[in-house]
């Protein structure tokens, strides 16, 4: 179970930490779509899918519109707020509105990669690009 919450509380440091506009030009593959938490790597443990019986979506979902606008979802914290995105050097940063630090996320294929390195801590979470979410609810999470 603490694995699970130190997963959960580095999904609303991401959630906290998230300003541009994003200008795409026409040969600029199309990265808006909806995104969500696919793997996490802590400290060498890789967890896919689900961990504890909850999905590694609740961790992190993310929604990226054409104009530049996003809008991340931590449903495991019921938390939820709007923020900027853009890309930049082949990376994608995404900025939630209020902060100044960006999220920077690598780009690979349909995936955005994030690593937060603490001094407790190692971490990276995937975020896969999906059609729909994952239907995750607060119940689920509680079990």
């Amino acid at each position: 179970m603490k694995k699970l919450t130190a997963i959960l509380l580095s999904a609303a440091m991401l959630t906290g930490s998230f300003t541009g506009c994003k200008g795409k030009s026409s040969d600029e593959p199309d990265y808006s779509g909806k995104y969500e938490a696919s793997k996490a790597v802590m400290n060498d443990m890789t967890y896919e899918g689900e961990f504890n019986g909850v999905p590694i979506a609740a961790a992190f979902q993310l929604e990226l519109n054409s104009d530049g606008t996003a809008v991340q979802k931590t449903i495991a914290l019921e938390k939820s707020s709007a923020a900027h995105w853009e890309i930049v050097d082949d990376q994608l940063k995404l900025t939630e509105d209020g902060f100044d630090d960006p999220i920077v996320f690598r780009i690979s294929g349909n995936d955005l990669i994030t690593n937060i390195d603490d001094e407790d801590m190692k971490l990276e979470i995937t975020l896969t690009k999906v059609s729909e979410f994952t239907v995750v609810t607060t119940e689920t999470v509680k079990k």
